[in-house]
C-alpha cells in the first residue's frame, strides 16, 4: 500500500523492496510505474545466501515487465547482474558505503550508475562528497541489525512463507519494529525512531544530490500519506525522530 500511496504524489522514481512485498504486489507496482512514467527499481536482499531460487525465478519477469534497474545492498550483486547480462541501471544503497571519493570511483568503475548517501556521513562530509546520481534519505527507519536468528521461529515456530512485522522492547523500553523476512530467512531489527531531515532545507543547499529519498517499513496508509506530505512541504515533524549522524557524524 505504501508504494501505491507514494505514486499518488508524483514521485520521480520508486524502489520496490523484495524484503517487504509479495510477487503480485511487485508486478502490479511495476505496471503502475510504467503507466505513470515513473522510473522503477527492484530492491535486492541484503544477504545473498538464500536468494538464488527466488531471484532466478523472478528476475526475468521483472526485466520483461520493463523495470529500469536494481537497488543493491552488497557489491556482490554487481557481478551477478553482469553475469546474467543485465544492462540497466544499478543503484548502490547506503550500506554499500560510498564513504569517500575513492569508494565512489570504485563503484562507478564497477558499473554502478547511482548511489544513496551513507547514513554515517554528517552535513559537512556530504557537501564534500561527489556522488553520481545520488539520493539522500530524508525519512526512514534504518535497520540496526540483520539476524539469521528468527525471533518468531525461536518462540512460536516458523511461519514461512508469510513475512510479518513484530515488536521488541529494549532495556530502555524503546519499541523496535522487526521484520521477520521469510523470503530470505532473516530478520531486520529497525531503529525505534525514523531519521527525519526534510525540514533541514536539503533541496536548497549545495549537497549535489539528485533525489531525496523516503524509506517506508511498517507505516500504515494514513502515516504514509502524512509523511509524504511532510516531506514535500519540508515541514517539521510532529512525531519522535532522530537526525542520525547528519549533525554529528560518526564518533
Amino acid at each position: 500500500i505504501q508504494a501505491k500511496v507514494a505514486l499518488e504524489y508524483r514521485v520521480s522514481r520508486l524502489i520496490l523492496d523484495t524484503e517487504l512485498m509479495s510477487d503480485e504486489d511487485i508486478l502490479e507496482c511495476i505496471r503502475l510505474c510504467n503507466a505513470g512514467k515513473v522510473k522503477c527499481y527492484i530492491g535486492l536482499p541484503r544477504i545473498a545466501n538464500k536468494f538464488k531460487t527466488f531471484i532466478n525465478n523472478n528476475i526475468k519477469n521483472w526485466i520483461e515487465e520493463g523495470i529500469d534497474g536494481f537497488l543493491i545492498r552488497s557489491i556482490a550483486w554487481i557481478t551477478y547482474l553482469k553475469r546474467i547480462g543485465f544492462e540497466g541501471e544499478i543503484i548502490a544503497d547506503y550500506n554499500c558505503y560510498a564513504y569517500n571519493d575513492l569508494a565512489t570511483s570504485f563503484m562507478e568503475d564497477a558499473g554502478v550508475s547511482g548511489m544513496i548517501c551513507p547514513v554515517e556521513l554528517n552535513e559537512k562530509e556530504l557537501k564534500k562528497l561527489s556522488l553520481p546520481n545520488s539520493e539522500l534519505i530524508v525519512y526512514g527507519k534504518i535497520p540496526l541489525m540483520i539476524t539469521a536468528n528468527c525471533i518468531d521461529k525461536s518462540t512460536n515456530g516458523c511461519h514461512s512463507p508469510n513475512s510479518a512485522f513484530r515488536k521488541l522492547t529494549d532495556r530502555k523500553n524503546a519499541e523496535l519494529s522487526v521484520l521477520t523476512c521469510c523470503r530470505y530467512c532473516y530478520n531486520l531489527i529497525y531503529n525505534s525512531v525514523p531519521i527525519y531531515l526534510s525540514d533541514k532545507n536539503i533541496t536548497g543547499k549545495d549537497y549535489g544530490i539528485s533525489f531525496v529519498g523516503v524509506v517506508f517499513a511498517d507505516e500504515d496508509e494514513n502515516n504514509t500519506r502524512k509523511i509524504m506530505e511532510n516531506v514535500i512541504a519540508e515541514t517539521p515533524a510532529d512525531f519522535e525522530f532522530t537526525r542520525g549522524h547528519f549533525t554529528r557524524g560518526v564518533e
